[in-house]
């Protein structure tokens, strides 16, 4: 598990660095005009901490608008089985 400041390390470090970051089979459903929530697959290939990552991950992020702007609320991303 990451967290927002080991992601933040990770960008300002350069310990990880991508080639690839594809979003795919993405589904968005929109609730009461003010909810959304975003479902797909992302392939990802590069390096991290020095070693080749070639994975594909799926993830779900929840969207909420606030003064007429959509704001991310909470995301989850799991790794999938190669």
């Amino acid at each position: 598990m990451t967290t927002a400041a080991d992601d933040i390390e990770d960008a300002k470090t350069g310990s990880v660095h991508y080639d690839v970051f594809e979003n795919y089979d993405m589904k968005v459903r929109v609730y009461c005009d003010h909810t959304a929530i975003v479902t797909g697959k992302t392939k990802v290939q590069g390096h991290a901490q020095g070693k080749a990552l070639d994975i594909i991950v799926q993830f779900t992020d929840t969207f909420v608008k606030q003064n007429s702007r959509w704001r991310l609320a909470a995301g989850h991303v799991s790794r999938l089985k190669e």
